[in-house]
């Protein structure tokens, strides 16, 4: 049985917490977890965005960055570090996630726990500029080294991705365009 309880709460200065707390022994997939699963704390101030700890984020339609979890099929993506959004003008806004994780994955999706792994450490930076006349535009940059040492795959793998979307609308018709490039540097050997 997985017991999940999410206990949040905002301060009187503005920071928001959120926690997530499982009980699970043994559960349906994944590892036994007893305490603290997740959390994060935000903060807005004036223009500024503001979040440390477990970052989950959506770009665009997610072709470039979609941090994510999903535990029905034990599936978690996101970053340990942090989210920052400015808004320079009202219709300019940059933004920024830094962090680093260990994904965790199955070399037989029958097992019930996760035997495979590899370091991430994620950089992405972009903008996002809004117009009445021409509509949304981005662009943003990903940069993310995975590392694994496993015992039958060791690889360094470097992925940058650049990413430009367009979202815009004639009357009742909403268009949108999103271009990725992606360049990858690998180094792997296998045994």
């Amino acid at each position: 049985i997985e017991n999940i309880l999410e206990i949040n709460t905002t301060f009187s200065n503005g920071v928001y917490l959120f926690t997530q707390l499982e009980y699970s022994d043994p559960p349906v997939l994944g590892e036994s977890i007893k305490g603290l699963n997740r959390f994060y704390l935000d903060y807005y101030w004036d223009r500024l965005y503001l979040k440390a700890g477990d970052v989950y984020g959506l770009q665009g339609r997610g072709l470039s960055l979609n941090l994510m979890q999903d535990q029905n099929v034990d599936y978690d993506n996101s970053v340990q570090g942090i989210e920052a959004r400015y808004n320079v003008l009202d219709n300019l806004l940059l933004f920024t996630i830094l962090g680093q994780s260990k994904y965790k994955y199955r070399s037989d999706p029958v097992e019930r726990e996760k035997d495979l792994s590899f370091d991430s450490k994620l950089e992405f930076v972009g903008f996002e500029y809004e117009h009445d006349l021409i509509g949304t535009m981005s662009s943003s940059i990903l940069l993310n080294d995975i590392s694994s040492d496993n015992i039958n795959y060791m690889t360094d793998y470097k992925l940058t991705e650049y990413d430009f979307i367009w979202n815009g609308g004639i009357k009742d018709l909403d268009l949108f365009f999103e271009y990725v490039i992606s360049k990858t540097d690998k180094d792997a050997t296998a045994d």
